[in-house]
């Protein structure tokens, strides 16, 4: 990302977090050990790019909300972090 503009880092970052988000407002309704969907499905209704997806699916790894089988896909953990307070935003 170094040879990118501010303004396409920013965005790129912003989708991210955006991603992240709306993938936390899904796990907070799911069941434990529920499978998200496929992640050509989760790019289309989040609007990102795979690797964008991804990011944010390996930070809720990393966090404690969900866990990954190779080749099976990303399940809602089963004993999970409390999901932080979130502010609205405009």
């Amino acid at each position: 990302m170094a040879d990118l503009s501010p303004e396409v880092r920013f965005a790129s970052r912003a989708a991210g977090e955006s991603a992240y988000r709306q993938l936390l407002k899904r796990i907070a309704q799911a069941a434990p050990t529920e499978a998200l969907p496929p992640s050509r499905i989760l790019c289309r209704e989040l609007n990102v790019s795979l690797g964008t997806l991804r990011r944010a699916l390996h930070r809720l790894v990393e966090e404690g909300y969900l866990y990954a089988l190779d080749r099976r896909g990303f399940f809602v953990s089963k004993v999970r972090a409390p999901v932080p307070y979130m502010r609205k935003t405009a």
